[in-house]
């Protein structure tokens, strides 16, 4: 069967962590000797990694496995991820082959019947996803995620460290570390996810290593120690809100009031001094009054997210909320949402408009049009003129103007042409915070 199997073509909805399972699976197809190709008309196997995570998601999941099989009705086409897992009904389709989440990793040797063994070249990407940890028990009442993902496990300390290693051999700078519960890594031996941030920093050539999404319960005191102190870790966390108003978070079973998000975030900023902190926000939760909606605004202005996701409420089972009572109509859920995206927009502005005039760290991507551009530690786009001898490396750019949620700059050739964003790191205080959520 290998001798007639020869181009892949890969489709990739929803989170990081999905993203990480699709690479993972780029790379041993291409170990297996198949090539990848952008035109899904001409592969001989295409795989839709879907997403469930929300009624839309699911919807663009369908409609982008149905559109795949328009397209090339001759290749082995595959649909996996949670939404499969959830919905199985909407994706059996004819000529598509299922796949469950559990199977996802052998998916491949199932499929052409090799083990996967040729070396991989050089990547080209600057950014490598690491996923480290799996599953959720929290059972927050709007998620279907734990009923989808595996049982919560952590990779092993050893095994991170090394897979770390492998890719930045490959000639990655940067490394976002993932999992559905990453603050709840476990390696074993007692090592958190506050140890293998440690063990990264030790690595040659690794020069930054991002977060992919935390709770704010997660950010113990250890944690913020190692933060601190760490030459890679950037300054940007993502920790999702959903809600601002404590009688909407209790009915979601998330496991803090807004008093204490608030708190723990302001704690967080004493330690490790201005940083973006983004955050994901649902609009619209069964029983949600316009005053809650108004705690929401509140506590997002406070906050001074750099970013908010919205989500307006998406019904879905076996998710306890999909027959809460209370219902939010569409139109309000509408209006709800374009009042926090106004808000969102002016707290994005504000955040990149406090950099004009600093110089700051970029690492070069790519090309937007005739200027280089690439991303600050705190996950901001930049964009300057350069040659391409600059293409991947790490410069430094001072900011001179903002244009929407870009930033636009001139290359400084040294950061002592400028106020570097990379400042002091804020020592501890003699008696570090206490966890108060």
């Amino acid at each position: 069967m290998m001798g007639t199997l020869r181009k892949f073509h890969l489709l990739t909805l929803g989170c990081k962590v999905n993203q990480y399972e699709s690479d993972l699976l780029r790379r041993q197809c291409v170990q297996a000797g198949l090539s990848e190709t952008p035109d899904a008309s001409q592969a001989d196997i295409l795989v839709v990694n879907t997403c469930g995570v929300t009624a839309t998601a699911l919807g663009k999941s369908r409609r982008a496995v149905r559109a795949l099989r328009r397209r090339n009705t001759s290749g082995v086409l595959i649909a996996t991820g949670c939404a499969v897992d959830l919905d199985r009904a909407d994706f059996d389709m004819s000529g598509v082959r299922l796949v469950p989440q559990a199977d996802k990793p052998n998916l491949l040797a199932g499929l052409i019947g090799c083990v996967p063994g040729a070396a991989l070249p050089e990547c080209n990407r600057t950014r490598a996803l690491l996923k480290v940890q799996d599953g959720c028990n929290q059972y927050c009442a709007y998620c279907v995620v734990p009923y989808v993902r595996s049982r919560m496990w952590s990779k092993s300390f050893a095994e991170a460290v090394e897979e770390a290693r492998h890719l930045v051999a490959r000639g990655h700078k940067e490394i976002v570390m993932t999992g559905v519960r990453l603050g709840l890594y476990d390696g074993g031996g007692g090592r958190s996810l506050a140890d293998l941030l440690d063990a990264l920093d030790g690595i040659d050539g690794l020069a930054r290593v991002r977060f992919s999404s935390l709770e704010i319960t997660e950010i113990d005191d250890d944690l913020l120690h190692v933060m601190a102190r760490s030459r890679t870790f950037c300054r940007h966390l993502h920790l999702p809100l959903q809600s601002g108003d404590d009688e909407i978070l209790s009915r979601m079973n998330r496991p803090y009031t807004s008093a204490e998000f608030l708190r723990r975030v302001s704690e967080v900023r004493s330690v490790l001094g201005r940083m973006a902190i983004t955050t994901d926000v649902i609009v619209g939760f069964p029983g949600e009054t316009k005053e809650q909606f108004e705690n929401t605004l509140r506590v997002c202005r406070e906050a001074g997210f750099s970013k908010i996701h919205i989500f307006p409420f998406s019904a879905r089972k076996p998710a306890p909320a999909a027959d809460m009572p209370g219902k939010v109509q569409a139109a309000e859920i509408r209006d709800r949402a374009k009042a926090l995206a106004a808000l969102e927009k002016e707290l994005a502005a504000a955040y990149r408009k406090s950099l004009v005039g600093e110089t700051v760290e970029v690492l070069v991507e790519g090309r937007a049009g005739k200027m280089l551009e690439g991303k600050t530690r705190d996950y901001v786009t930049v964009e300057f003129g350069g040659t391409e001898s600059l293409m991947r490396e790490i410069v430094h750019v001072r900011v001179n103007e903002i244009d929407g949620l870009r930033a636009r700059g001139s290359f400084r050739k040294s950061a002592k042409d400028g106020k570097c964003e990379l400042r002091k790191k804020s020592s501890m205080p003699s008696k570090s915070p206490t966890l108060s959520c």
